[in-house]
């Protein structure tokens, strides 16, 4: 097996085993039972959506919602959009309908989604195999690791009350908003990332349905319920340093995992972090790392290991300016 079928594999369980009221495990695919968490996976993951009805393959990014469209008809050629959110931007790829769908298809394969892709066969061939009577197709290409990584710290985040978006005050992977008086406009299981904020009011217009089908791990249940234990009555910030490696992740230095997030990112903005990435435990952290570093990872048999930072405190654990810049977004 190689390095491409075993990390698949890995997310595939890991996705599975942590939030299974989100991701079902099929034969060939996973499907993902909500509508509103395929913006998620498509800004965080490096995830392209196919509309089989409407012959186009696009991604969602943030704070630019719409970066490309790629049109399948002409040989996959880029279609830019508007740099901006706009009523007509959604129209155009009519994402309320997205929205109200559930049991969507997503697929792992080693292919490229960049606009001239070598092979675009293989993308006519997934688009034409996979679950052909979903209308919508979710494709995770080619780039796995640290994208993965962004994207699985951010559920568990969220799943604790957190706001997550990767534009921020510093240039961590992720950053992350805890206002303990604030309460999202609708009761979603993941809560709200900077993106669905952006577009909340599409999401209240049309009220789109929460399809799941089981109940959250004891694993991100427990993280949860430790995160409002310990953090229930203060204001936190939060980074995400994400890396593709063991090796990574577990590096003390200032160029990646523990270290770069101990140099780098922590401090006046935001006081919480989280390292990323496989291969982590609570030996990872030395010395008195473990006081504001938790970990987001799994066993190499695809099990979840989330641990927060030990601190507590009765102070709120984020800069005035990190509470104005998310507080934009929620007004």
């Amino acid at each position: 097996m190689g390095n491409w079928e075993a990390d698949v594999l890995l997310a595939e369980k890991l996705l599975v085993n942590t939030f299974p009221d989100l991701f079902i495990k099929e034969e060939d695919y996973l499907k993902l039972t909500n509508g509103i968490e395929v913006f998620n996976i498509s800004a965080y993951g490096n995830v392209a959506i196919v509309d089989r009805d409407r012959e186009m393959v696009f991604r969602v990014g943030e704070p630019v919602v719409f970066r490309d469209v790629l049109e399948v008809a002409e040989g996959y050629r880029w279609k830019p959009l508007v740099n901006k959110v706009s009523p007509d931007a959604f129209k155009d790829v009519e994402l309320d309908l997205l929205l109200r769908e559930s049991d969507i298809p997503l697929v792992f394969k080693d292919v490229s989604l960049f606009p001239y892709t070598e092979n675009p066969v293989e993308f006519d061939r997934l688009n034409s195999e996979v679950c052909p009577d979903s209308r919508y197709l979710l494709v995770w290409g080619s780039y796995l690791g640290e994208a993965f990584w962004v994207y699985f710290s951010s559920l568990a985040l969220r799943k604790c009350g957190v706001i997550t978006g990767e534009k921020g005050l510093t240039n961590a992977d992720l950053h992350g908003y805890f206002l303990r008086d604030y309460s999202p406009p609708i009761d979603y299981p993941y809560q709200w990332s900077l993106l669905i904020l952006m577009v909340k009011e599409l999401i209240v217009d049309i009220r789109p349905v929460f399809h799941t089908y089981g109940k959250s791990s004891e694993a991100v249940s427990t993280f949860a319920e430790e995160f409002s234990s310990r953090f229930r009555l203060v204001d936190a910030g939060i980074v995400v340093e994400a890396e593709s490696t063991s090796y990574q992740a577990n590096n003390h230095s200032k160029g990646s995992g523990i270290g770069q997030l101990k140099e780098k990112y922590l401090g006046y903005d935001y006081q919480i972090g989280f390292v990323s990435g496989p291969g982590l435990s609570k030996t990872s952290l030395v010395n008195d790392e473990a006081e504001r570093i938790g970990v987001i990872s799994s066993t190499q048999e695809g099990e979840p290991v989330m641990l927060l930072p030990e601190i507590r405190t009765a102070r709120d654990l984020m800069s005035l300016a990190a509470k104005e810049f998310i507080s934009s977004f929620l007004s």
